[in-house]
């Protein structure tokens, strides 16, 4: 008996510790998104390799065992109920609502929703996910594209290639899509397309919330990210699914043998997988990230075609973001 009770004591720090982890990132984070947007300056390089120091891959690591661990049946409905109560998850929507059938963050987080609960909307590209809008334009002739506004990087450095000329008639476009804590984390093909191959970029697991995208120059570029290759009927399209901090694993369903956030891997080390399932139907699962991150979206579509969405929107699943004219 006092064996089994030292067992629970221990669980229940380990949860209480969890539960103070998540109410600090909570307040930080929704301090950092009411700041007015004009007090952020971008940082400089030193700044940032600084920051790069950080061995954030490691604590994502950590944070991801921390996720797993198992809570007490009797601790679960008020323990996840907080969690659901602090990042607004709408548990009406999952699967599952049964909060004591969840054995730990990591399935919490995983959660699925109830089936045909996004359906897909009748245009050229949708929402992959449940997510905010950070920016949605078209690339310039150099390549360059806006992180956030008034923050630029090369996409081809995202992408880890050489972006090929659009189609004539064609331009090339993006998309930056945030997932918040409590979004829905899995993501979904926004358009039918074949599938040709994953490269797997090891880099930093800096956080991606908007407010830190305002000041870090390049950081999608310089986080850990699986590029999805594809084509679809209008030219090429590229889903690229962007690592952050206490978000290491990224799974994707085209090739489960992308193992992300693996300890003894270089930063700057890059890997190209086959893709295992080339023909993917619009709203498809493409794959899902452990608590939030973000998607960028680059692709071929008709010149003169116009986004129906704009910075700061919340979508759903399946949701309109761009109609060709």
């Amino acid at each position: 008996m006092n064996k089994l009770s030292k067992k629970y004591r221990t669980s229940l720090l380990i949860a209480s510790g969890i539960g103070v982890i998540g109410t600090i990132h909570l307040r930080r984070k929704f301090k950092r998104e009411n700041n007015d947007e004009n007090e952020s300056s971008t940082w400089c390089d030193t700044s940032v390799s600084l920051l790069q120091t950080v061995p954030t891959r490691m604590l994502s690591r950590a944070w991801g065992n921390v996720n797993e661990l198992t809570v007490p049946t009797w601790m679960r409905e008020p323990f996840f109920g907080f969690y659901a109560s602090a990042f607004k998850c709408d548990m009406a929507e999952a699967e599952n609502a049964d909060l004591k059938s969840y054995n730990n963050l990591q399935e919490f987080f995983n959660r699925k929703l109830k089936p045909g609960l996004r359906p897909m909307e009748e245009a050229p590209v949708c929402s992959p996910a449940d997510c905010k809008v950070l920016v949605c334009g078209e690339i310039d002739e150099e390549g360059f594209v806006d992180q956030v506004k008034g923050v630029r990087y090369n996409v081809g450095h995202l992408l880890g290639e050489t972006v090929s000329k659009p189609k004539e008639g064609n331009a090339l476009y993006h998309c930056v899509l945030y997932l918040a804590p409590g979004d829905y984390h899995h993501f979904h093909a926004p358009v039918s397309w074949d599938s040709e191959s994953l490269t797997h970029i090891a880099g930093d697991l800096l956080s991606v919330a908007p407010a830190v995208a305002k000041v870090i120059p390049d950081l999608f570029c310089l986080n850990e990210r699986v590029v999805e290759k594809c084509s679809w009927k209008h030219g090429t399209f590229y889903f690229v699914a962007v690592g952050a901090y206490n978000v290491g694993s990224i799974v994707m369903e085209a090739n489960h043998k992308i193992k992300t956030n693996e300890g003894g891997v270089k930063r700057t080390s890059s890997s190209v997988y086959p893709s295992l399932r080339q023909i993917v139907d619009k709203g498809d699962e493409v794959g899902r990230f452990r608590l939030g991150s973000t998607i960028v979206l680059v692709f071929e579509a008709p010149a003169e075609s116009k986004f129906v969405i704009s910075a700061g929107q919340k979508l759903k699943v399946g949701q309109a973001i761009l109609r060709c004219q």
